[in-house]
């Protein structure tokens, strides 16, 4: 997949036009095992899974760079690579009109075998090793409804070069909301996402991919949100 020049000629530099790039078809066993549970009369639910998944030729995302600064993504296929994690969520029901959820996983990767020597043993690119959430929802009333999330994002890398310049660090996020039902088939809802307007950062770019990181992608601001919902 991927295009040509004018002349239909692969291109060597992005500079001097697109250049044509292939990749196969990729894949994958998945082993999984799985618990659900409802406890304490069914006040109390749980979800677990532990999972294996073994790659063959995945396809993964790839930046390359070139003379003059210029760099090119393209798709390219790793021979041999592995991943597996165990993810676990909690719904608990204390009394009617509350709500507490809670999430825990945790993933381990690893580029057994590529193309480029350099990156074997490295881990997947925007793969955290943790990951947790955390929420609420408070009816204090038959029509209202409160509630607010956190999810906790651990460390990662931003690419499968794992350059210790272009690690993200971990970082949390806060949404929050309230909703009214006091009308037959019509909801109401305000929320806020990312309360706390974190600018936390989610991918490093380095140009050349050598160079330390020089822009970033980060999370969305805090944000504002009105629906009016109905039903017939």
């Amino acid at each position: 997949f991927g295009a040509t020049d004018s002349d239909g000629n692969p291109s060597p530099d992005p500079a001097a036009g697109p250049r044509s790039f292939v990749y196969d078809e990729e894949y994958v066993w998945n082993y999984e095992v799985y618990l659900r549970a409802g406890l304490l009369e069914d006040r109390l639910f749980v979800d677990a899974n532990l999972f294996y998944s073994d790659w063959e030729d995945q396809q993964r995302v790839e930046q390359i760079s070139f003379a003059g600064g210029f760099t090119e993504t393209v798709i390219s296929n790793t021979p041999e690579s592995r991943s597996y994690g165990a993810e676990i969520g909690l719904s608990y029901h204390p009394i009617a009109e509350l709500d507490l959820t809670a999430g825990l996983g945790f993933l381990d990767t690893e580029i057994e075998e590529s193309g480029d020597p350099t990156l074997e043993g490295n881990e997947f690119a925007r793969a955290p090793n943790l990951t947790a959430t955390l929420g609420t929802v408070y009816r204090p009333a038959a029509d209202w409804s409160v509630g607010a999330d956190a999810r906790y994002t651990g460390s990662y890398y931003s690419t499968d070069a794992n350059s210790p310049t272009g690690e993200v660090d971990d970082f949390v996020i806060v949404n929050a909301q309230v909703a009214w039902s006091g009308v037959e088939h019509l909801r109401v809802s305000a929320e806020v996402t990312n309360l706390f307007d974190s600018d936390a950062e989610r991918r490093l770019f380095a140009f050349p991919a050598t160079s330390p990181p020089t822009l970033a992608n980060v999370v969305e601001p805090r944000t504002f949100w009105l629906s009016v919902e109905g039903s017939f």
